[in-house]
């Protein structure tokens, strides 16, 4: 029954793509050979994972201090449910460019400290958050997950947002979050999942060959039961691949709505390749083989 609401997408995106992809053919005079190929790496900045112009993009996407899809509309979705106030600590993983953190002061005045493993992305975030005023309420610290530390016991609260696929040692990783938190302290945490025990099929594998950083996928089971047995209080996980995709287009026809002619054309190469990105994630979501999961956990009283 899904199946003509995922071809509506992908065709939106071929649509949308394809305009940009004639522009670049004319500008190197170079046919395209392939024009089904949604897997070029950007390129305008060389050594650049986050160039200004993809930066533009990215936030006109998702929001202005957001670099993934969802990101605001997750946070009015379940912080109001967290009783955060300027008395509570939360722990942020994936701080992104900070917009996240920002967002959580504005609407509760709580205390974040936000970590995020791209380097280039933190010092672009920690820089931004410095602009704001927040360096003390909403910090972006750099930390590979997999050698982050954190002070035990010192927060109410922890989200993270597609992110810990890209930590390759959850066990350990999430085992220190948990020490990091208070008792009946809460847990929302969103992620890239697989929907079985199989190995990643050949469009997904795709994806995560096209990642900037390793990708370490697990299956949503076996993360509930990693989350269970760290010691968390664990609610049944949600898959929100379909809510996730409707985002995507949601977004996509903003952007379209909100964005002319001529501020298409100063942007061509950063739209292009963001695009191109993903409409990559999209058929990897497509085909069955990756999910977006939610997962709900508190810390019980006297657990460590």
């Amino acid at each position: 029954m899904t199946t003509p609401k995922r071809s509506r997408l992908r065709r939106f995106l071929g649509w949308f793509v394809e305009p940009f992809r004639r522009r670049r053919r004319h500008l190197n005079d170079e046919p395209d050979d392939d024009e089904e190929d949604f897997e070029e790496e950007f390129d305008d900045e060389p050594g650049a994972l986050w160039p200004e112009s993809r930066l533009r993009v990215v936030q006109r996407l998702w929001g202005d201090g957001f670099v993934r899809c969802g990101e605001a509309d997750y946070l009015r979705e379940f912080v109001p449910l967290m009783g955060l106030s300027e008395r509570n600590s939360l722990l942020l993983i994936g701080a992104g460019l900070g917009g996240a953190g920002q967002r959580i002061v504005e609407d509760t005045s709580a205390w974040v400290t936000g970590y995020e493993n791209q380097e280039e992305l933190a010092a672009i975030g920690k820089e931004r958050v410095k602009r704001a005023g927040l360096t003390k309420r909403a910090p972006v610290n750099f930390a590979a997950f997999d050698d982050i530390k954190l002070k035990a016991r010192a927060y109410d609260a922890c989200i993270s947002l597609e992110s810990l696929y890209m930590a390759a040692d959850k066990k350990s990783l999430l085992g220190k979050v948990f020490e990091s938190m208070r008792d009946n302290a809460e847990l929302w945490y969103t992620d890239f999942v697989l929907p079985s025990t199989d190995p990643p099929n050949a469009t997904v594998q795709a994806w995560a060959d096209a990642q900037p950083e390793a990708v370490h996928l697990w299956p949503s089971d076996v993360v509930q039961a990693l989350l269970r047995n760290t010691g968390f209080d664990v609610q049944p996980g949600e898959d929100i691949t379909h809510a996730y995709r409707m985002r995507v287009f949601k977004s996509l026809f903003n952007f379209l709505a909100s964005t002319n002619k001529a501020e298409l054309l100063e942007i061509v190469d950063g739209v292009f390749a963001e695009l191109e990105a993903l409409a990559t994630l999209v058929r990897a979501l497509d085909s069955g083989g990756l999910k977006v999961y939610r997962f709900h956990a508190f810390k019980p009283r006297g657990r460590g």
